[in-house]
């Protein structure tokens, strides 16, 4: 089976992971999504970001009723910091029958090579990349809508007490403003 790998922090999640799940299940390039919720990106300040348990659940409200698409704590069970290619090992030793592809926007494949062991993961595993910002088109890129949702900004408006409605799913905006998260 193809399962496209979709990592994030997820901070929160929003309609554009959800749409780009889609449009690349939509594809035929992948049969499943597993969004893959990282605790800590190593390129965030941890003070923005939710726990680690929190953000899982939103992202398990998110897909509950979604076909093919799940969420995955797998990374809060392995070593820190987390690396796309330890995960990306274990992964493919536990789950050995499956072929994995990576999802990543264009934003990150730009700074890709400083990933540990990019070289490794480009020549082992398939780069789905979603445009971010369509200046130019490469050959990773999947020919996808280009989405204008980022966390950042919803988390901006949520402290600006900005409405946030159509850019994450319902039951995860209810969540978010039952609990304050992000004020």
């Amino acid at each position: 089976m193809n399962v496209g790998l979709f990592f994030g922090t997820f901070n929160p999640i929003h309609n554009g992971h959800i749409h780009i799940s889609k449009e690349v299940l939509n594809s035929k390039r992948v049969d499943e999504i597993w969004l893959i919720v990282s605790p800590q990106s190593l390129f965030k300040k941890s003070s923005i970001i939710l726990d680690k348990n929190i953000r899982i659940n939103m992202v398990n409200n998110a897909v509950k009723k979604l076909k093919n698409i799940y969420s995955s704590s797998v990374e809060f069970e392995l070593e820190k910091p987390n690396y796309t290619v330890n995960t990306l090992n274990f992964l493919s030793f536990h789950y050995s029958a499956n072929n994995f592809k990576i999802i990543i926007g264009e934003d990150n494949l730009e700074s890709f090579d400083i990933w540990k062991n990019s070289d490794f993961i480009k020549k082992n595993y398939e780069l789905i990349v979603y445009p971010r910002k369509k200046k130019e088109i490469l050959k990773e890129l999947f020919d996808g809508e280009l989405i204008k949702i980022s966390s950042t900004d919803i988390r901006k408006k949520i402290k600006n007490k900005e409405s946030i409605k159509n850019l994450v799913p319902r039951n995860v905006e209810m969540e978010i403003l039952e609990n304050g998260y992000y004020s």
